[in-house]
């Protein structure tokens, strides 16, 4: 899911910007005013208007953008792909999540996350208090810092 050159980066605040924030302007070609898709700026017509939604020509820029700017679409993606098993130590954070909330003691959960070592004491803690697949997999378990 490579971007499209001159497709929308997210923001500061996590997310692009969203097609109706967009101007006109940038969505129409200056020299005949036809509209350009938002992924890829490609001119399309009102039969792909009608099939993929404005302002898009297909369905790959479609899901293009609303991986890079709708948040957990791009965790969503991936997790397809993987079914949450992380592609570098081969942890299945999937059957994990399943663990831990079969487990009521909150003491158990911790040593069952402490035996993984992928996270610190902090997120032990707070994973093993309220478990969640965000918290586990975040389009891999192991982040920086």
């Amino acid at each position: 899911l490579a971007p499209a050159s001159g497709t929308p980066t997210p923001t500061a605040a996590g997310a692009a910007p969203s097609a109706t924030s967009a101007s006109a302007a940038a969505l129409m070609s200056t020299a005949s005013m036809v509209p350009l898709c938002l992924a890829c700026k490609v001119p399309y017509d009102e039969d792909a208007r009608a099939r993929y939604g404005h302002p898009f020509c297909s369905e790959p820029c479609l899901r293009r953008y609303r991986v890079l700017s709708t948040p957990g679409a791009a965790r969503d993606a991936i997790f397809s792909l993987e079914r949450g098993v992380c592609q570098l130590c081969g942890l299945d954070t999937h059957a994990l999540l399943h663990a831990l909330l079969a487990e009521p003691s909150l003491p158990e959960r911790m040593k069952m996350l402490e035996a993984v070592g992928s996270f610190g004491d902090r997120r032990v803690c707070a994973i093993a208090a309220r478990p969640r697949a965000g918290d586990l997999w975040q389009g891999g378990h192991i982040v920086p810092g």
